[in-house]
């Protein structure tokens, strides 16, 4: 913002194409998803830089060991994320709310993920 007044360092020839600033998709279902995908489509695709997730009040951090089976079921209910991808995607290596962040940290993504406390901790129902 304001005015330039200096050559730049680095121009980029945008002709024909589509310069936009990044989005921000404030309600998705990744929570599971983002633990074995590396893009994050169909977001990254559609220009979505910043997912957050964790909206539904329902997440999947704190959990308790052994409670894997009960989070995968109430999230095929609620949020319609099929079983057998859970099951086979999520490796469930956290307890904590914070661990939970670092496993999901721990994998490259292709945009910026957020992800809030939910207010359901399901694994310590």
């Amino acid at each position: 913002m304001g005015r330039v007044t200096s050559p730049s360092r680095r121009s980029i020839d945008a002709d024909g194409a589509m310069v936009t600033p990044g989005f921000v998709d404030i309600h998705t279902h990744y929570d599971g998803q983002v633990c074995w995908d590396e893009t994050l489509a169909p977001s990254s695709v559609h220009g979505v830089t910043t997912a957050i997730m964790g909206n539904c009040g329902v997440g999947f951090a704190p959990l308790k060991p052994g409670e894997q089976d009960r989070l995968i079921e109430l999230m095929e209910g609620v949020e319609e994320i099929p079983g057998v991808a859970l099951s086979e995607g999520v490796r469930w290596n956290w307890e904590s709310f914070g661990d939970y962040l670092d496993a999901v940290a721990a994998i490259p993504h292709s945009i910026d993920i957020g992800a809030q406390v939910t207010h359901d901790p399901c694994g310590f129902m």
